[in-house]
């Protein structure tokens, strides 16, 4: 029995060290890949940090990189000297900048994001307010082929959903426009292009409110404490200290902005409205079946049934039934008839 047991362990032995050493797929290797690549993720997200604090005019210093990444002073120091080894950044004194080798490595990762978060908007039905999360983990697994693949696929789009600009392949960050809310004039037209995603409390707010990019607006009110202005036909309020994370660019007044249009929810049975276009708050496979339910600008579309609870409403396109929710129908926008007029 002896010689047996002795074989059984020997190969037991050879088993548990070929689970540990074995070459890419051995505990060892993987160890490797984990520790690698949290790394390389903490790489990424400091070559971030350093190009957003550059865009904001702020400096760079081993403290930001403490409380952005969360790491102990010993940690921070350590990645930063790493950084520097690799010649991704220069230190002058306390400052740090990115070389022209550690920007281009941060625009990959920045396109990597919103190239993410845009086919997230457009091609699936994640929710807006974790488009930004799911970016997050995905900028750091995309090759920088895959990333090329990816806005083809999507249209080699030149803003993210936020409206925010997508750096090109070569590495080029194209002009930001606009300036923040905080800075119209009262009465004044503006188009919103930007809203910011961070931090996300306050983003998750902008979106409850129904605030998106392409939105059209006109100023009421700026007040210490609040900032009110009408759009889609409806009163907005937001706290003036957010007022920074809205970017608008101003419009002119004779231009026929979205404020002036009806939505299709205000219709009452028997009445009936011409589609001038979809809210661009409406994304991805919502909106394409919608386009296919036929509400295209020029459609008559007619509510001809409301549910017992109130919601959904069955209308009436082009000679087809068809139910939608008030939500979805507040983002049909429709021309108001003459009579209205």
């Amino acid at each position: 029995m002896e010689p047996i047991i002795s074989i059984i362990i020997g190969f037991a032995v050879l088993f548990v060290l070929s689970a540990i050493a074995w070459p890419k797929k051995g505990l060892i290797a993987i160890w490797k890949r984990y520790v690698w690549n949290a790394k390389r993720v903490q790489i990424e997200d400091a070559l971030k940090l350093f190009y957003q604090l550059e865009e904001d005019q702020n400096i760079s210093s081993v403290k930001k990189v403490e409380e952005a990444l969360a790491l102990s002073s010993v940690k921070a120091n350590e990645l930063i000297n790493n950084l520097e080894n690799r010649g991704l950044i220069k230190s002058i004194g306390e400052k740090i900048e990115l070389t022209a080798e550690g920007r281009i490595y941060s625009l990959q990762v920045i396109r990597n994001h919103r190239l993410w978060e845009k086919f997230l908007a457009d091609e699936t039905g994640v929710k807006e307010v974790d488009w930004h999360t799911e970016a997050e983990h995905a900028e750091h697994n995309l090759s920088p082929a895959q990333a090329d693949e990816l806005a083809a696929k999507i249209g080699n789009p030149l803003i993210d959903p936020h409206g925010d600009p997508i750096p090109t392949s070569n590495g080029k960050m194209p002009e930001r426009r606009g300036n923040p809310i905080s800075e119209l004039n009262e009465n004044e037209y503006a188009e919103i292009v930007h809203l910011e995603d961070e931090p996300i409390e306050v983003y998750e707010q902008l979106v409850e409110k129904g605030i998106y990019p392409g939105m059209h607006l006109q100023l009421k009110n700026i007040s210490e404490r609040y900032i009110q202005f009408e759009a889609n036909g409806k009163d907005f309020e937001i706290k003036s200290e957010i007022g920074n994370n809205i970017t608008v660019a101003a419009i002119s007044p004779h231009t026929k902005i979205i404020r002036d249009f009806r939505s299709l929810s205000t219709l009452k049975v028997g009445e009936s409205g011409k589609v001038l276009g979809i809210s661009s708050a409406v994304r991805g496979k919502q909106r394409r079946r919608l386009l296919d339910f036929g509400i295209v600008p020029g459609t008559t579309i007619t509510p001809r049934l409301v549910s017992f609870s109130g919601d959904p409403v069955a209308y009436n396109i082009r000679g087809t039934s068809i139910a939608l929710r008030k939500e979805q129908a507040e983002m049909i926008f429709i021309e108001e008839s003459e009579k209205e007029k």
